[in-house]
């Protein structure tokens, strides 16, 4: 991991987290929600100019519904000002744009080079919108340098398992590395 953190920040880029848990497994995208927080927050640490330049490049990625994301995301405001008020949408419709703000939020960030990682740890308690989330953004062909890292509990079957098998089916390459407990030897 620190091999890794070493050439993200070599490469200016970025590297994230959020876990989802048991508890929140019912709150949609709560790992996103915290490993964008978290990018936000080292976007804000950036100079005056370069947080101006991330914000006319957000507020032009996320357009009119930008709202809807800062609803999720309230330091996001800081960035790219205020917004209108987003519009009342049916549940199904509201999950689709915010998987499509999540994306524009991610192709924007990485077009210019900058790989993005995010950690997302205890996959197996994490809800159907966050796994199509994830979906989302491995099937989005104009998001680059963006690696997605997820750690589960290797007994989990059911949906992470069937919406695994459905990122494999994606364009973008998904790896399953399974991992034998440690042997810690004798004490």
């Amino acid at each position: 991991a620190r091999d890794l953190l070493g050439q993200v920040e070599r490469r200016r880029g970025w590297f994230v987290a959020g876990k989802f848990d048991q508890v929140q497994g019912d709150t949609p995208h709560s790992a996103f929600v915290q490993a964008a927080s978290e990018l936000i927050r080292l976007l804000l640490t950036g100079s005056e100019q370069s947080l101006e330049r991330w914000g006319q490049r957000l507020q032009e990625a996320l357009g009119a519904q930008g709202q809807a994301l800062v609803d999720l995301l309230p330091d996001l405001e800081l960035i790219i000002g205020p917004q209108p008020a987003a519009t009342e949408l049916p549940p199904e419709e509201a999950a689709f744009r915010l998987s499509g703000l999540f994306c524009a939020l991610a192709r924007e960030l990485t077009s210019s080079g900058q790989p993005l990682v995010v950690f997302l740890d205890d996959l197996q308690w994490a809800g159907g919108s966050s796994l199509k989330l994830a979906e989302a953004l491995l099937a989005d062909d104009q998001i680059h340098h963006l690696l997605l890292l997820g750690a589960a509990d290797a007994d989990d079957s059911g949906q992470l398992t069937l919406a695994l098998e459905a990122m494999r089916q994606g364009p973008a390459e998904v790896n399953i590395l399974p991992l034998e407990p440690l042997d810690v030897g004798p004490i």
